[in-house]
């Protein structure tokens, strides 16, 4: 079968609708509840690359800007966007680890050095028009929003410190890479987390003691019920090859530190922020 195209050019048209929505509605609605004093969606081109969307100023009475500001990093999850306001939002959320491009392995945004400047991750999970295009958005093609707010460092560390037992980040991604490549040999597109990585690895090496301890196996094939999750898109559904860790959308909504649904009608919020 064919390598799927990249979704790439698709994917930034559909980010920067996302983010109109953001600043329209949600944006907006911080500054006017004065839960934060400001918002600069004009990001320059360096700060986009550097992951940058938004910066939002909070309310710190005498300190100075650099102090004030939060850069903001939205995650949309568009390609599971509902076209029904009556359907459940996807069930989870995917963190990017690695990915090919131009056959080279790439650093994922949840580790990727040059993402360093970023403070927080927006989540969003879509409902769009019936008639939308998933891939070619605009604003106005979007009918709601759910967002949470969840803090980068603390969500990165429980991630690594779950798939490892330790905080390394120079050594969970070498591991990532090992364990990339053997799911990718044996045909492999999901693993628990739960199992850390030293055992997954031993065991898609095929040491019998490994595979008899810690993994079930049907065939050839390992068995993934539990989330977190390690997903790899085999190259014959996607050219980027993205290996992501797949966490449970409710359990993210407990890490956050703000939840919101968001439609143009106005905002309800689920779990609030201070404004202090």
């Amino acid at each position: 079968m064919a390598e799927r195209k990249s979704t790439f050019k698709g994917d930034l048209k559909s980010e920067r609708a996302v983010n109109e929505f953001l600043q329209k509605y949600l944006y907006s609605y911080l500054v006017d509840e004065g839960i934060i004093d400001s918002f600069n969606s004009n990001t320059s081109l360096d700060q986009q690359h550097k992951g940058i969307d938004t910066i939002i100023y909070i309310i710190k009475d005498g300190a100075d800007e650099q102090v004030r500001c939060i850069n903001i990093d939205e995650k949309a999850a568009v390609h599971y966007a509902r076209n029904d306001l009556s359907d459940e939002p996807l069930t989870t959320f995917a963190f990017e680890v690695s990915y090919m491009k131009d056959g080279e392995l790439k650093r994922g945004w949840l580790t990727n050095e040059k993402y360093k400047e970023t403070h927080a991750y927006f989540l969003c999970w879509l409902w769009i028009k019936a008639d939308a295009n998933k891939y070619n958005l605009v604003c106005e093609d979007i009918l709601k929003m759910e967002v949470i707010s969840i803090p980068k460092i603390k969500t990165r560390e429980k991630l690594i410190m779950r798939a490892m037992g330790s905080k390394d980040i120079k050594t969970f991604e070498l591991k990532a890479d090992i364990l990339r490549n053997k799911m990718k040999k044996r045909g492999i597109d999901r693993l628990e987390l739960e199992h850390q990585l030293d055992p997954l690895i031993n065991a898609l090496d095929d040491i019998p003691d490994f595979n008899k301890m810690h993994l079930k196996f049907n065939g050839n094939l390992l068995i993934a019920k539990n989330y977190p999750q390690w997903v790899l898109t085999l190259p014959e559904k996607l050219y980027e090859q993205p290996l992501n860790i797949v966490v449970k959308r409710e359990d993210l909504v407990n890490l956050a530190n703000s939840y919101w649904v968001v439609t143009p009608q106005g905002v309800e919020v689920k779990k609030s922020v201070s404004k202090k």
